[in-house]
């Protein structure tokens, strides 16, 4: 089944990051994240706003950040029906969207005080722990859990998310990037009870590679 085709079954992607619907917190036993890692993630992690038809709030994380212009890697529903894209208050000035999987590059210019993230050299696997920041209104969301289930096109977690968070970072206990958040399947509509879901490294990777040249501007 098409990435998209499950998109529109679960009706949460979408919803989860902007205006026209929130979720409900996650609620799960999530371990303690270490002040270190906490500080590598927010060093790396930044808001998205977007203007269109509506509004939209979202998180990135930077897969480069030159002289002139900085790469945000974020969820490929944060920015496609929206006109303006922000990145910690900057402008984007262009965007490039996968045809397969729920990820996206935003450019805009150097984002200060933030660096770029590291790519982790192998996915995660079942049972592996996984931390997840994200900066939704409310204001800065930090969380950790393990992964619970995999399949061909998603991997799924039992980490905190809200609204505000899809596109965020998933990172492993070294700080380095194994996903991409993307909203939260829930098993009970009238309880927060689910799992949280994310691109996996390998997705983040094959889209990377392919994009790879159209983004570099220099």
């Amino acid at each position: 089944m098409k990435k998209f085709l499950f998109i529109l079954v679960l009706i949460c992607g979408f919803f989860c990051t902007t205006a026209y619907g929130q979720m409900n917190v996650l609620k799960s036993e999530t371990p303690e994240v270490p002040p270190s890692l906490t500080y590598l993630m927010q060093k790396s992690t930044v808001s998205i706003f977007s203007v269109g038809d509506g509004t939209g709030i979202c998180t990135g994380v930077l897969i480069e950040n030159s002289k002139n212009y900085s790469v945000t890697l974020t969820a490929k529903h944060c920015t496609d029906v929206f006109e303006e894209v922000y990145i910690d208050h900057e402008l984007s000035t262009h965007v490039t969207s996968s045809n397969d999987d729920d990820l996206a590059i935003v450019i805009a210019p150097r984002i200060k005080d933030k660096v770029a993230i590291d790519l982790a050299h192998e996915s995660t696997i079942i049972g592996d722990k996984v931390y997840h920041l994200g900066y939704p209104s409310s204001g800065e969301l930090v969380s950790g859990g393990k992964v619970k289930r995999k399949t061909r096109d998603w991997q799924y977690g039992d980490y905190h998310t809200i609204s505000g968070c899809s596109g965020g970072g998933v990172f492993n206990a070294n700080g380095e990037l194994v996903g991409i958040n993307w909203g939260i399947l829930k098993w009970n509509m009238f309880t927060n009870d689910g799992l949280s879901i994310f691109e996996p490294l390998s997705d983040v990777k094959r889209f990377l590679d392919m994009i790879k040249q159209p983004y570099k501007i220099r």
